[in-house]
């Protein structure tokens, strides 16, 4: 039971009203959220995601798809694994280690309607189209003639293609490295995001609990500040009708994760550390020990052993 304060009077609100279904049709979308949930019955987790229509007469509207991911059931898990394949591949991202790497990028959702059934009313399926979305291609305003075929040496093909897998590895490993320490970036989207920056090795981890708290402190503030960046960057979005720069988006993403990561380290090593109440009696034994000599110690020993042998059951 809860006190509302007031007395409310719901004829003067409009009631919510359920959306309708969208019809048929082919859509541009974006995913603005996804999350792994776990099933009702507890033996399998699925992953929601959040669609936003872009444009059209229903520009933001809400869909929704369910992938179940883990499954008892090895075809729905293949169901859902085929899904989310068609996903990376109408986002272009053929490599994810988390779903936020699929949001804000434009795709084309084909969105058909699935009748009644167990009790629910009218439901959308999607199926997500590849990249080119079956519209033609951009065709740019001048062509250049092609350039003349060169005649490459046997292998010369493999060794580029192992050159540029070389390098984007490298690309990468250098990426995560400035990615240790709180840092302000600026964008070419005049929009800033705090990401780890450059540091010798991994955070030291604090040794106290104080030290501890205030790292935890000083990391949530820099996640919020994250999210709040790429809230006002997705307001921004939605009123200019441009997309957010992926480059830009990825970099938060990743400076979210690592500061993630780290905070749980720090909540590993903060259950760890004693309490302030053990702290308090080490303190009040170094107190007393500096306080009495030899004897005198050995005197305060023997009662306190003496207590605990008759309060011990």
């Amino acid at each position: 039971m809860a006190n509302l304060g007031t007395t409310f009077d719901a004829t003067s609100v409009e009631p919510n009203k359920p959306l309708e279904v969208l019809p048929p049709g082919k859509y541009p979308a974006q995913i603005v959220s996804s999350d792994m949930r776990v099933t009702k019955d507890g033996m399998g987790q699925y992953l929601l995601v959040e669609l936003d229509v872009l444009d059209g007469p229903y520009q933001g509207r809400k869909l929704f798809d369910r992938l179940n991911l883990v499954n008892a059931n090895p075809q729905t898990v293949e169901i859902a694994q085929r899904t989310l394949s068609a996903i990376c591949h109408a986002t272009a991202r053929m490599q994810v280690q988390d779903s936020e790497e699929l949001h804000l990028i434009p795709l084309l959702v084909d969105v058909q309607v699935q009748p009644p059934k167990n009790g629910y009313g009218e439901s959308n399926k999607l199926r997500y189209l590849p990249r080119d979305g079956g519209r033609p291609p951009a065709t740019p305003a001048t062509t250049a003639p092609p350039p003349p075929a060169l005649r490459r040496r046997p292998g010369s093909a493999r060794r580029e293609v192992n050159h540029q897998r070389h390098r984007r590895r490298h690309v990468g490993k250098t990426e995560r490295r400035r990615c240790l320490a709180p840092d302000i970036l600026e964008t070419p989207m005049d929009t800033t995001i705090i990401r780890p920056a450059t540091a010798a090795g991994k955070p030291k981890l604090r040794a106290t609990r104080a030290e501890t708290t205030a790292r935890l402190a000083g990391i949530d503030d820099a996640i919020a500040a994250i999210r709040a960046q790429i809230a006002a960057a997705d307001l921004t979005r939605q009123a200019s009708g441009t997309p957010i720069d992926p480059r830009w988006f990825h970099r938060a993403k990743t400076a979210l994760r690592h500061l993630r990561r780290e905070r749980a380290e720090l909540d590993q090593v903060f259950t760890a550390l004693p309490s302030r109440r053990e702290s308090l009696k080490d303190c009040l034994i170094a107190v007393l020990r500096e306080r009495h000599d030899q004897a005198g110690w050995a005197r305060v020993m023997d009662e306190a052993h003496r207590r605990l042998d008759r309060e011990a059951p």
